[in-house]
C-alpha cells in the first residue's frame, strides 16, 4: 500500500506536466511573442557589440526599442544563459549562439517550455478569477 502512494503521485504529476505542455492557441501566441522578443534583443545587441560584424537586416525595426529590447530578452533568457555558462566548458560552445542543430533544439525547447509555464499560470489565474467572481455573486 505504501508503494501505491508514490506511484499515484507520480501519475498525477505526469498528468499535470502533460496538460501544461499541450499546444494551445494562447501558448503558441505567447511563444511567438517570446521568440520575437528574444530575437529583437539579439538584433539590438549588435549596437554595442565589438567587432566588424555587418549590421543585421532587421536592425532598423529594432533600433527604436534599443536597450529595452536587449534587457527584456536577457531577463527572459536568464535561465538558459545560466545553463549556457555552466555547460560551455563541457561542450566547447554556447547554446545561445544557436550554431548547431542541438543548440537550436534546446533554445526552442526552452522558449516553448517558458511559453507553456506562462500560459498555464495565466490559465490558472483566469480560473481563479472566475471562481472568485462566482463565489462573490453567490453571496450577493
Amino acid at each position: 500500500m505504501s508503494q501505491e502512494r508514490p506511484a499515484r503521485r507520480l501519475t498525477r504529476l505526469a498528468g499535470i506536466v502533460a496538460r501544461a505542455l499541450q499546444p494551445k492557441l494562447d501558448r503558441v501566441l505567447i511563444l511567438a511573442l517570446i521568440a520575437g522578443t528574444a530575437e529583437a534583443g539579439r538584433i539590438a545587441a549588435w549596437s554595442f557589440a565589438d567587432g566588424m560584424a555587418p549590421q543585421p537586416a532587421a536592425y532598423g525595426l529594432v533600433a527604436p526599442f534599443g536597450m529595452a529590447a536587449w534587457l527584456l530578452s536577457i531577463v527572459l533568457l536568464m535561465p538558459l544563459l545560466t545553463l549556457d555558462s555552466i555547460v560551455r566548458p563541457l561542450i566547447g560552445g554556447f547554446i545561445s549562439d544557436r550554431a548547431t542543430w542541438w543548440a537550436n533544439l534546446i533554445y526552442g525547447g526552452y522558449l516553448y517550455g517558458l511559453a507553456c509555464v506562462i500560459g498555464s499560470l495565466l490559465e490558472a489565474a483566469k480560473e481563479g478569477f472566475k471562481s472568485e467572481f462566482r463565489s462573490a455573486s453567490d453571496r450577493a
